[in-house]
């Protein structure tokens, strides 16, 4: 495998590592505010 292959693969990867990353760090965000939506009910209803 020549030099320059290589490291276009690894642009391309790690390019594509961090789209991946953010994809997971949205929809870590958007779980944390739906429990954090759910807590709120569970505790209204607590009351």
């Amino acid at each position: 495998m020549n030099h320059k292959l290589l490291n276009k693969t690894l642009k391309k990867t790690n390019r594509d590592l961090r789209i991946e990353l953010k994809r997971v760090i949205v929809e870590l965000k958007y779980t944390q505010a739906l429990f954090k939506l759910l807590e709120k009910k569970v505790k209204e209803k607590e009351k």
